[in-house]
């Protein structure tokens, strides 16, 4: 029951998601801002299925850019910030660079995932 609830819950932010990112593609598409708000959202959509793809599903290779997307989430929100309040921001290659190699480390410590899959780690059977 619970797993299925998990699902309905990720369906809808799914659809919610979607809804979304076509109308800021709508109304600010033209814009900085916008297209980095269009990429995070997207980024979002995939975090929603991180823990599926990373746990339950072993995804092996072809989870990798659902993976990436989901690492990627929060440099991504850090760009789309500083576009919103700051008009005259533009990302540079070093923010690029930054998001990268944050999402390279998060890759590289998630690369034995699949060893890993469906197992709960030892400290939450503790508690």
């Amino acid at each position: 029951m619970i797993a299925t609830l998990d699902l309905l819950f990720r369906g809808a932010g799914l659809g919610a998601l979607s809804v979304i990112i076509v109308l800021m593609a709508r109304q600010y598409g033209s814009t900085v801002a916008g297209r980095l708000g269009i990429v995070f959202g997207i980024a979002v959509m995939a975090g929603l299925f991180c823990p599926l793809v990373a746990h339950r599903w072993n995804a092996g290779p072809w989870g990798v850019p659902a993976y990436a997307a989901c690492s990627a989430v929060a440099g991504l929100f850090w760009l789309f910030v500083r576009a919103w309040f700051d008009d005259a921001f533009r990302p540079r290659l070093l923010h690029w660079l930054a998001i990268a190699g944050l999402t390279a480390l998060h890759l590289w410590r998630g690369a034995d995932m699949r060893a890993h899959a469906g197992q709960v780690p030892e400290d939450d059977l503790a508690g």
